[in-house]
């Protein structure tokens, strides 16, 4: 708030000069702007964790619900079933525990990407293979969604960068 402005007087009468207080506040502003920052810096981060858990959590669940199915099949048909039949079962119960698996391990590497525990370690890779083995996690949740994921890709593109941080950006890319 404003501070009073004080007349100086030489004694009851005469006024020979005012007076008041002042006050430097401008580091007390700095730090009000930095909290604000700071505020605005964590609705950011939240809204962007919520995202990406609803996205996990979403394509979770179609290859999750897939490998449940396959269970319960197993269960109640396994005696009716052919040896073909229970291979092909096995084979998709595969199937969905490994996109499982690999999109467990986006959310680890993003949760160490953005705690600044994931090291940059750069290597030569083939960008094809890399590719592909980051559409087979995708595949099943894809398709649940009736996508067709197509690459065209040479076989022998190389790019020297880091494997981990490339296979999170092509999951984020194309999920």
């Amino acid at each position: 708030g404003s501070l009073p402005i004080l007349p100086v007087k030489d004694g009851v009468v005469k006024v020979i000069g005012i007076a008041w207080i002042n006050r430097d506040i401008t580091a007390r502003k700095q730090a009000e702007e930095e909290i604000n920052l700071k505020n605005e810096q964590l609705v950011t981060i939240n809204a962007e964790k919520d995202k990406f858990f609803s996205i996990i959590a979403h394509d979770l669940k179609g290859p999750l619900s897939a490998f449940l199915d396959a269970t319960q099949i197993l269960t109640e048909e396994i005696q009716n079933m052919s040896m073909e039949e229970i291979k092909d079962i096995s084979i998709q119960m595969k199937e969905s525990a490994s996109n499982i698996y690999g999109l467990l391990e986006n959310l680890l590497e993003w949760s160490r990407l953005k705690r600044g525990m994931m090291n940059f370690n750069p290597e030569i890779i083939n960008v094809k293979r890399i590719t592909i083995e980051c559409l087979n996690v995708l595949k099943e949740s894809a398709s649940t969604k009736e996508i067709k994921i197509t690459t065209s890709l040479p076989d022998n593109l190389e790019i020297y960068a880091d494997s981990h941080m490339f296979e999170t950006v092509v999951r984020n890319l194309v999920s």
